[in-house]
Order: C-alpha cells, then structure tokens, then sequence
C-alpha cells in the first residue's frame, strides 16, 4: 500500500460541520484520504507509458518468486506480465476508486452526511420544543397572576361594597322620619348617588366573579398544554438520540467492508 496512505491523515472527515470534539472516525478519515489521494501520494504500476497510478500492489507467484519493491512488479495486461503468468506470476493493482467502492466508503459517508444533516435539523427542532414548553408555562404563570390579582379586586370591590351599604344606611338613619327636611333635595340625590354606585359595583363584581368561575377549565387547558408541548419535547428529544446513536455507529464504524 502507498505509504501516505498508512499515515494519519491530516484532515478528518466532519460532515455538515460536525463538532471537531466528536469521536475520531478512522474509517470515515481514510475514505477521505482516498477520496483526496493526489498522484504523488499513490504507487507507480509500471513503467513509462505503461504505468499506472494505485493505491495497493499485489504479487503473489506460485512457484516464482515475487519482486522485492514496486518497481518489480508488472503492470497487468502487458506483455512482462503475461510472460509472468506463465511462470505462476500475478500481480494486481488497486486505484484509489476501486478501494474506496471496496471498502464502502459512498454508502458510508452518504449515511453518515445524512445522519448529520438530520441532527443538526432535530437539534433546531429540540431547540423549538423546548422555547415552546416554556411559553407555555408562562402562559399558565401569567393567567394565575391575572387570576389572583382578580381575587384580590374581587375582594377589594365586596369591601367597597359593603362600605356603600354602610353609608346609605347612616345616611337613610340620619335623615330618620323628618319632615319637611330642609335638605331635602340633597338627601334624595345621594341615595340615587349610592343606588348608582352600589348597581356598577354589583355588575363589576358580578363580571370578576365570572372570570373566577372560568378559571378552572382554563387552568386545565393551560395544563392541557404544557403536558401536550413537553410530550411532543420528550419525542424529538428521543428522536435526538437515535439519532445521535446511529451517528456515533457511523463514526466508529473500522475498515471492515
């Protein structure tokens, strides 16, 4: 084999911007390196017009001996290797192409790439879920402070309520059975003053407690959703890990065809 290619390769194979922290896949990086493997990295089969570019050289004889370097060896298909074949000579060369088809290496780097390409997407989709649970329990936050702040005016308005109640009736107490009273006039218009008051009090307190009275189904819905948005959370984040599982298989994945 062409020693640049037993080496470690200088660059590793990192699909779609793959982590440079991710686990080392020496299998992936060779197919690389024979993907990359320029001329002056591969063996000359041959000599001057006959030779040829490969990655690995075989010879086997059996009978002959078999040549000591590269240079020994025939280029299959011309007429010193044909001579060979008589005496139990063969030899073989294997390009860069062959060994890379060989060794699986498009079926490989195709599922790896595709792996990744849909990490990366379940990443952003994990990402979403996760913003999405969230709103959701912000959602439920937000309508309990509404809630309890309208138990509170609730309580505040019953408070009033009663006040007005109270006043009328010292007022109504105060003004007893006299007659003529000389102010008359003011009494009659503060009693329709509390009248007035205590009808808008009565339809403000009647609209809150209806507000109140809607809270527990909406407190379920609210629920309702966030339960629906973290199971949909928990699903894209075991997807994540098949995901992530089938990635590292890739990545460790030896030589082996």
């Amino acid at each position: 084999m062409a020693p640049a290619l037993t080496s470690i390769p200088a660059s590793h194979y990192t699909p779609h911007g793959l982590v440079s922290d991710a686990k080392a896949s020496p299998g992936l990086d060779f197919c690389l390196k024979l993907a990359q493997a320029g001329k002056g990295e591969l063996l000359d089969l041959g000599s001057g017009a006959d030779s040829v570019s490969v990655a690995v050289v075989l010879e086997y004889s059996s009978s002959a001996a078999t040549g000591s370097s590269v240079a020994d060896v025939a280029l299959p298909g011309t007429e010193l290797a044909h001579a060979r074949e008589v005496q139990g000579r063969f030899s073989r060369g294997i390009s860069p192409t062959e060994l890379f088809t060989a060794l699986g290496c498009p079926d490989r780097i195709a599922r790896t790439a595709s792996a990744t390409k849909y990490r990366w997407a379940l990443l952003d989709m994990f990402e979403l879920a996760k913003a999405n649970t969230q709103h959701k329990r912000v959602d439920l936050q937000v309508a309990q402070a509404q809630m309890d702040e309208s138990a509170l005016g609730l309580a505040q308005l019953l408070v009033t309520q009663a006040i007005l109640v109270v006043d009328e009736a010292e007022l109504v107490l105060g003004h007893g059975g006299k007659k003529p009273y000389d102010d008359e006039a003011i009494f009659a218009a503060a009693v329709l003053i509390y009248a007035s008051s205590q009808a808008q009090l009565a339809t403000t307190i009647a609209l809150v407690v209806q507000t109140l009275d809607k809270w527990p189904a909406l407190q379920a819905t609210l629920v309702a959703a966030i339960n629906d948005a973290q199971t949909k959370e928990g699903i894209v984040a075991l997807a994540l890990e098949d995901t992530e599982r089938e990635l590292n298989h890739y990545l460790a994945l030896g030589l082996t065809p």
